[in-house]
């Protein structure tokens, strides 16, 4: 319940700039990361981290899900850039996931598969997040972007 109250806030906070939300949905992560290290049997096994190993590969998958957006291209290039990530997405996410889990004892990785898939949701979100701040920043400087009200000329 923690995280999923949580990480929306987190989300919601970082792409429209709200301080409160992003604390509120930080603060509610990690009285889930202190629930989680403390119980015997948790939902989500964040002791897995503490292996170097699977903590390289987890930030890995993190940030190809960050890096799954931009917000300036155009149709064509868009495409071709969306072939060559989909080549880099599959040549990445396989030796990523093995790196992570060669540490993991195998009664293990039923806990650690969802992380992986976890830390690319979230990756995601957090990218979009960005993406939309980006466009947001850009359209409202554009010149013209935003229609002007009509002035009233009967004063």
């Amino acid at each position: 319940m923690l995280t999923v109250i949580g990480l929306p806030l987190l989300v919601y906070g970082f792409a429209e700039a709200a301080p409160i939300a992003a604390a509120a949905g930080a603060l509610l992560l990690a009285v889930f990361v202190v629930t989680a290290l403390r119980s015997p049997a948790p939902l989500l096994d964040l002791r897995l981290f503490r292996d170097r190993t699977f903590s390289s590969a987890a930030a890995v998958v993190f940030g190809m899900g960050v890096a799954l957006l931009t917000g300036s291209d155009d149709y064509w290039w868009l495409s071709a850039v969306q072939v060559v990530r989909g080549c880099g997405i599959g040549l990445t996410t396989t030796p990523a996931l093995a790196t992570g889990l060669v540490s993991v004892p195998k009664e293990r990785i039923s806990h650690a598969m969802p992380l992986f898939a976890m830390l690319q949701r979230i990756g995601g979100s957090f990218g979009t997040s960005a993406l939309t701040a980006v466009v947001a920043a850009r359209l409202a400087a554009a010149p013209g972007a935003a229609p002007k009200c009509p002035q009233r000329t009967d004063q």
